[in-house]
């Protein structure tokens, strides 16, 4: 089934676990990033977008936390 419906009675999904979904797979591209240096950067270069796909996982965390409150 699709990750948008919650039960078997097909009611739509809330907002929140539309959000969960999405921050899911963005952090899972967002490790890709990182793993696979998909830009091919070095030095430097390497450094600065590692540190920026850091701070994105680090704000997609906080917001999964968020959610859960």
């Amino acid at each position: 089934t699709s990750g948008l419906w919650v039960d078997t009675r097909r009611k739509m999904a809330k907002a929140e676990d539309i959000w969960r979904i999405q921050l899911a797979e963005l952090q899972k591209h967002v490790e890709h990033f990182r793993r696979e240096n998909i830009m091919g950067y070095e030095d430097k270069e390497l450094e600065a977008f590692d540190a920026g796909l850091h701070m994105t996982a680090t704000m997609i965390k906080c917001m999964m936390e968020e959610l859960d409150d």
